[in-house]
């Protein structure tokens, strides 16, 4: 029988190879935030806000990588299951992937997960926010209101919200809690913290009405779309 430190070890180099270096490349670049594959076998990046095309990859390359990607995920891509969402078991970055027929040709889009956590106070020392706007999520934090991050793609939400969270964490210390998100985005630094990832068959509001019996000083949902909560 294989050790599963021996499977994921392959697994590993696999994946690193269907990778490739120009995508291997763009994950180590800290300024990367995002790799996108088209259909028409272009790779792109994001990087400091501009879109940069680095290098192209074959159909069959990242179909494979996909099946890669899945079986680390413990599931399938085919045509008849189309849609990958999940972590890349690399380095925790967010990974979404689609396959014919809902594409012409393979396509992903990887999110990088945030390497570091900006403290409100550097949003202010970098001018992105103002003292009043600081100590007004400050001032939420304390009176335990709810508090919601908003915006459009890449405008930055998760990395406020791990500001915020950074501030629960520091002026309340002895509060307990629990995250609820679908991939690992969020950054949590607290003592007593617990977290739930929606998958498809237990979703995000079932987590949230299960949530309330651990007994939770704050909860906190992450990236809500469609129907959830």
């Amino acid at each position: 029988m294989t050790a599963p430190d021996d499977h994921r070890t392959r697994l590993l180099r696999k994946l690193r190879l269907e990778l490739g270096p120009d995508v291997l490349g763009a994950l180590e670049d800290p300024e990367v935030v995002e790799v996108l594959l088209n259909p028409d076998g272009s790779l792109w990046v994001e990087k400091r806000g501009e879109m940069a095309r680095i290098g192209t990859m074959t159909a069959v390359n990242a179909k494979h990588l996909l099946g890669t990607i899945a079986a680390s995920l413990d599931t399938v891509i085919n045509r008849e299951q189309p849609l990958l969402e999940g972590e890349l078991f690399l380095d925790g970055s967010r990974v979404a992937g689609t396959l014919p027929p809902i594409v012409e040709n393979p396509s992903f889009a990887i999110r990088k997960k945030a390497s570091s956590v900006f403290p409100l106070d550097q949003y202010v020392a970098r001018g992105a926010m103002t003292g009043d706007q600081r100590e007004a999520i400050l001032t939420a934090i304390r009176e335990q209101a709810n508090i919601l991050v908003a915006g459009g793609t890449s405008s930055g939400k998760t990395t406020l919200a791990n500001a915020v969270i950074h501030g629960i964490s520091t002026l309340c210390p002895q509060d307990r809690i629990l995250i609820i998100e679908d991939t690992a985005e969020i950054q949590c630094e607290a003592e007593n913290a617990l977290i739930f990832r929606a998958n498809a068959d237990v979703d995000m509001l079932r987590l949230l009405r299960i949530s309330l019996r651990y007994r939770p000083d704050r909860i906190l949902l992450g990236k809500c779309a469609g129907r959830r909560p």
